[in-house]
């Protein structure tokens, strides 16, 4: 292997990781601030109805891109013929799926008792052909790694798309707010890619090409839709057994969660496939690459996760400022953390599957925990459908999804992870300790914290107009606990500390000693020391 390749290719990933973190942050930070503005404004029916369509249009847009989006970034040798089959066979199936669901909205609104949802949806439909324009765009730009135009891309259209759907809630729009703003924002997104992107397609289609690409994407397309429907199920049963109420409170808590987790994962997994891909045949530098990824995710992810559950309660009561009782999400939002939690330390064995051409074993373990999802799913709404309780209702739905992922779930990805990089189930295991023990002590203050601030401002009145009095504790609480969570991730994790003093300009040691990271033992018992790889330790850091 060419060692200028070989050196060059670390620091091109710590560069994609910074640029896809950009991309993820910014529309991340001004979705969280709209969240809880829209909120305190529209409610839950509101939130409900709208988060009933896009689990719709989130699902159909699985069959749009069809696993062939993935296959672009995970193949060696693409020609140019398969980018223009997959581009004009993606724009069919947009086009194709944007008419079913014109015809298919009436009885989705039926199934969620709901009439309004119908004609929302098909609002909501007009982003289908939209993303039909982008996955061509949006794959090779992640397969080269190029996260800093994608990071423009996002960070501009959510901004345009949010601003315009906050005039339109606060003017009186209602439901058509939240509307406005995803419809608006998929406009931005193509608009920008393709003046971002230097790929335009031709007038011609290979059948044969799509047919290259075709084994590795239906198994993907098929592990997606398994993936969606084991994270998904229960917000489609909360709608269909418990109504729009109840879906919001539950949206409201799993939306919180899903930032997080993209704040703090996402731009990493988006990284990692194309970078293990290119690994696929070095099995002692994949085997670093992944640990080393899986200790980051873990701390970056868990830590936050404690202190949004600590914080709950300051969360809702800010939430309940406009008149808007959010109260019944407190438990649900903590329960979900935990949910959250493991979801995060089980994403990297998706990306390490499919980057090992492992598409059928990731399809087979989606499907599985599908099935077994959404048997308990329909059991739990069976059970509580006659309960009027809407906190009631959204706990029982978030306790049999934490139990679900806790306890089958990610002890089976452990498991996968241990077994394709040749590693001691143990050492996969004891690798997230650290980050659950910030956790375990983020939680506790963050709760202690919640409980003095709200006994505070129940006793005192605060100066100033009334949403002072819900706003300021959120703010003094989350800065407290958070300050505490960085703190204390920055102080276990080193590598963590290294990574963000590099993107600030302070320099570290080119070349870090082998007595510093521990060896790695193996299912067999050998071991590995990462002094045995010839690039840096510095230089694969996350």
């Amino acid at each position: 292997m060419n060692p200028e390749k070989s050196t060059a290719q670390p620091h091109r990933f710590k560069s994609a990781v910074k640029w896809a973190f950009v991309m993820n942050w910014g529309p991340n930070i001004i979705a969280t601030l709209l969240t809880f503005v829209l909120a305190a404004c529209l409610g839950k029916e509101n939130f409900g109805v709208v988060g009933m369509a896009l689990l719709y249009i989130a699902f159909v847009q699985i069959f749009l891109e069809g696993g062939l989006g993935a296959a672009i970034v995970q193949r060696l040798d693409l020609d140019p013929e398969h980018l223009d089959a997959v581009f004009w066979i993606t724009l069919a199936f947009s086009m194709t799926l944007f008419t079913l669901t014109w015809l298919i909205s009436p009885y989705w609104a039926a199934f969620n008792h709901t009439p309004q949802l119908s004609l929302v949806l098909r609002v909501e439909a007009f982003t289908l052909p939209l993303q039909g324009l982008t996955v061509v765009q949006e794959s090779l730009l992640e397969k080269k790694l190029d996260f800093k135009s994608l990071a423009v891309r996002s960070n501009l259209s959510t901004l345009f798309g949010g601003i315009f759907g906050l005039v339109l809630a606060l003017t009186g729009f209602g439901v058509w707010a939240l509307v406005a703003e995803d419809l608006l924002a998929a406009v931005a997104r193509v608009v920008l890619l393709w003046r971002l992107g230097d790929w335009r397609p031709s007038f011609r289609f290979s059948y044969r090409h799509i047919k290259d690409l075709s084994g590795f994407s239906f198994y993907v397309m098929f592990a997606q839709i398994g993936n969606f429907v084991q994270r998904r199920s229960d917000a489609l049963l909360v709608g269909h057994f418990f109504g729009a109420a109840a879906v919001g409170v539950y949206q409201m808590a799993d939306r919180l969660i899903n930032i997080v987790i993209e704040m703090a994962t996402r731009p990493l997994i988006m990284v990692v496939m194309p970078h293990f891909s290119r690994l696929q045949n070095q099995m002692v530098e994949l085997r670093k690459s992944v640990m080393q990824c899986f200790r980051s995710t873990a701390m970056l992810t868990m830590p936050l996760l404690a202190m949004l559950a600590g914080c709950a309660g300051l969360i809702c009561a800010a939430l309940s400022a406009y008149k808007q009782n959010w109260n019944q999400a407190i438990h649900v939002i903590q329960i979900l953390s935990l949910v959250g939690a493991a979801r995060a330390v089980t994403l990297l064995a998706g990306p390490l599957m499919q980057s090992l051409n492992r598409p059928r074993q990731f399809m087979t373990m989606s499907w599985m925990l599908a099935i077994l999802n959404t048997v308990a799913f329909c059991i739990a709404g069976y059970l509580l459908e006659n309960k009027e309780d809407i906190e009631k209702q959204a706990m029982g739905v978030a306790t049999v999804r934490a139990i679900i992922f806790c306890f089958i779930y990610t002890p089976i990805c452990f498991v996968i992870i241990a077994r394709l990089c040749k590693l001691n189930l143990w050492t996969v295991g004891r690798s997230i300790l650290p980050a659950i023990g910030v956790s375990a002590v983020v939680t506790t203050v963050g709760v202690l914290i919640t409980h003095a601030l709200l006994d505070f401002t129940k006793h005192h009145d605060l100066p100033g107009p009334l949403w002072i009095e819900h706003i300021a504790p959120m703010i003094i609480g989350g800065a407290l606990t958070g300050t505490l969570a960085i703190t204390l991730m920055l102080t276990v994790e080193p590598d963590l500390r290294d990574f963000i003093m590099q993107r600030l300009g302070r320099k570290r040691p080119a070349v870090q000693t082998a007595a510093v990271t521990p060896p790695i033992r193996e299912h067999d018992g050998a071991t590995v020391d990462f002094a045995e790889v010839s690039a840096p330790v510095a230089d694969t850091s996350v």
